[in-house]
């Protein structure tokens, strides 16, 4: 038994259960090796008890969880008959199996439509919780009701995996982040059957299909929200019950319910395909499947994806005949065997969209590989490796062909009209644009490695808001002395006095280092004739 207050464990599960649930709270302590002790259950809502229970068997070998769900009152197991309500929805990420790290997952929930109410980290990996305005019915005949499985928090995780990657020291349960905002079950519900993976198990090489983010244009592309083609008939095929990423049930509906619905496939036909589909994919688990609320939540789906999506939904349809046929038959039903011309206000945005998706695709891959761009006093710039370089005829021909890269990467036709297009809207991009520059202000020298400034002698590393346009093809060195130089300096401004001395230094450092700038301007060409004064 430690000598740790608990009171922060009671307290977390005042407000976790807080008052839209009665019945009482299940915290169990078990060993973690299987054979090793008994169980050690408690059934209660008394905080005076829950922090006892925790000081007695939170301890090495042990570890202490809380059911998500209420149980039934007077029961006094955790059996699926005795659970009674779930006041939140949850994710269990386990970040270290799946290789990913705990910073990135929790900046990637944070900006999610519906921000986690709770995030805890359990010493291993981390729980997400939405908790609900409204516990809902959790018992084993509800028309909601789900399984439902355990969390951790605000103890110790002794599991030995865990003690091992801690250097042999429990590793501490605790809470990261909590609003404790509360949500309706319905809006979440919604929210999920659009909402996209955050965070993905990282690839592991052999196993995974090839991906198409070699391509770094279409990385570029996808990062900014575009989906390549799918082949719906492939995605439908792969489909599997408990599958991994794009092969799972819930983000193979989302992918074909948005690709057909994109073109504009009936929502009853999508609905029957998508069923069949998972029907076959959930194999023998299908008996025990809730059909009706699957076809409730498909055909919300393709509700969403008509609404947010329409015509530029994440995909479109490589081969799929029986939505071809679908398409041709609705149109020979309505008495008109020809193709309905796209009216000219929806074609313009369609146009528009692409000419946007395309420019901020191939400003995101001149900031990967290339550095940052600015819009000012009447010309494109861009920055790298310490330096400001206007667009010349070189960088304007890696800009176009920067753009119809990522044209060709997205699947479609380039055109002269279409780069001219995109390349105006990189080249007249508001974002980019910046007022009131002065160029080379700082009075710093840019070398490879750092800049120095003169007057100082201090160096630094490179930034952007020096706004220099030339660099010394060299590096800075502090340590080094240049002894011959000096006495130089000494035999020809001897005579001089101290401030004239230092102003002539100055001046001749000036000039020299101007001498190894590459590329300078006209301004900085002009010849400098110096005699040194009683010469």
């Amino acid at each position: 038994m430690r000598e740790r207050s608990y009171q922060e464990s009671a307290d977390f599960l005042a407000e976790f259960f807080g008052a839209t649930t009665e019945h009482a709270v299940e915290l169990r302590s078990f060993t973690n090796r299987s054979g090793d002790g008994p169980a050690r259950p408690l059934f209660t809502r008394d905080m005076e008890m829950i922090t006892a229970h925790c000081a007695r068997w939170d301890d090495d070998g042990r570890g202490m969880f809380f059911g998500v769900c209420t149980r039934i009152t007077g029961s006094h197991t955790g059996r699926r008959a005795d659970l009674a309500e779930c006041p939140a929805l949850w994710a269990d990420i386990d970040t270290g199996k799946m290789g990913l790290g705990k910073d990135a997952v929790v900046s990637a929930l944070r900006p999610l439509p519906f921000p986690p109410s709770a995030i805890v980290d359990s010493g291993g990996g981390l729980h997400a919780c939405w908790l609900l305005n409204e516990a809902i019915d959790a018992s084993a005949d509800a028309p909601d009701a789900e399984t439902i499985e355990e969390g951790i928090t605000s103890t110790l995780n002794t599991k030995p995996d865990v003690v091992a990657a801690n250097v042999g020291a429990p590793a501490e349960c605790t809470v990261l982040e909590a609003t404790w905002a509360r949500h309706e079950f319905d809006d979440l519900v919604e929210w999920l059957d659009w909402q996209r993976p955050v965070v993905e198990r990282p690839s592991t090489g052999e196993s995974e299909p090839e991906a198409q983010d070699d391509n770094p244009y279409l990385a570029a592309a996808k990062r900014l929200g575009f989906k390549p083609p799918i082949d719906v008939e492939q995605a439908l095929a792969a489909m599997t019950c408990l599958g991994e990423g794009e092969t799972g049930i819930h983000h193979t509906q989302l992918r074909v319910s948005a690709s057909l619905a994109s073109q504009g496939v009936d929502a009853d036909e999508i609905a029957a395909l998508l069923l069949d589909a998972t029907r076959a994919a959930a194999g023998h688990h299908s008996a025990a499947w809730n059909w009706k609320r699957e076809e409730e939540a498909i055909r919300r789906m393709i509700a969403s994806a008509q609404r947010k999506f329409g015509d530029e939904a994440p995909g479109r349809i490589v081969s799929l005949a029986k939505a071809r046929s679908i398409r041709a038959a609705g149109k020979a039903a309505a008495g008109d065997g020809a193709a309905k011309p796209e009216p000219a206000k929806k074609a313009r945005a369609a146009k528009e969209h692409l000419i946007a998706q395309v420019g901020e695709s191939a400003i995101a891959h001149w900031s990967d590989h290339r550095g940052r761009l600015m819009l000012t006093q009447g010309a494109a710039w861009t920055y790298a490796d310490g330096f400001w370089r206007t667009f010349d005829d070189e960088l304007d021909h890696i800009m176009r062909i920067t753009i119809q890269g990522v044209v060709r990467a997205m699947g479609r036709k380039t055109s002269p009209l279409l780069l001219n297009a995109v390349w105006r809207y990189v080249m007249e991009h508001p974002d980019l644009l910046r007022e009131g520059i002065e160029w080379d202000a700082a009075g710093v020298i840019v070398c490879r490695n750092g800049v120095v400034n003169p007057r100082t002698r201090k160096t630094r590393g490179h930034s952007e808001t020096d706004y220099a346009t030339c660099r010394i093809e060299a590096d800075i060195d502090a340590t080094a002395t240049c002894p011959i130089w000096n006495a130089s300096l000494d035999a020809a401004l001897g005579n001089l006095e101290e401030d004239e001395r230092r102003k002539a230094i100055d001046t001749l450092a000036e000039w020299f280092g101007s001498t190894l700038v590459r590329g300078k301007s006209r301004e900085m060409t002009k010849e400098m004739e110096w005699t040194p004064p009683g010469s």
